[in-house]
């Protein structure tokens, strides 16, 4: 098997401390002494790199690597704006909430009732007659 590209996918928290190991053998299926085989990641954050990559290379033979992709998870950070719009007849509020997470959250927008609003494009709070 030719695992000279080989990708890994690794999912972890914000915040979490994990370990990457990374060996490289010869021919004859020994383990190669190496000073640096394990990485050691603290406080891993949204942040930080996405993609780290393992690179065997002793200038005798083709250069072989392994791939990790790092996926952080975290939790949502809302962020609300208001506008509103005056009119003649009328006043407009238009209300955007929007979140910042991994994975992508979904957003429901509930009224004073706990209800959910399900058309959120447009919902009328309250009509008055400002003429």
């Amino acid at each position: 098997m030719d695992d000279t590209n080989f990708t890994q996918q690794r999912s972890v928290l914000e915040g979490s401390t994990f370990r990457l190991s990374c060996s490289a053998y010869v021919s004859n299926g020994t383990v190669c002494q190496a000073t640096k085989c394990e990485l050691h990641l603290v406080n891993y954050t949204r942040y930080d790199p996405k993609i780290i990559e393992c690179i065997a290379d002793n200038e005798k033979s083709t250069r072989i690597s392994k791939v990790v992709h790092i996926d952080v998870y975290y939790p949502p950070k809302v962020t609300i704006n208001v506008r509103t719009l005056i009119g003649l007849r009328s006043i407009d509020v238009f209300l955007e909430c929007s979140s910042d997470a991994n994975p992508t959250p979904l957003i429901t927008w509930l009224d004073d009732n706990r209800q959910e609003i399900n058309d959120y494009n447009f919902y009328t709070v309250k009509t008055n007659n400002l003429s």
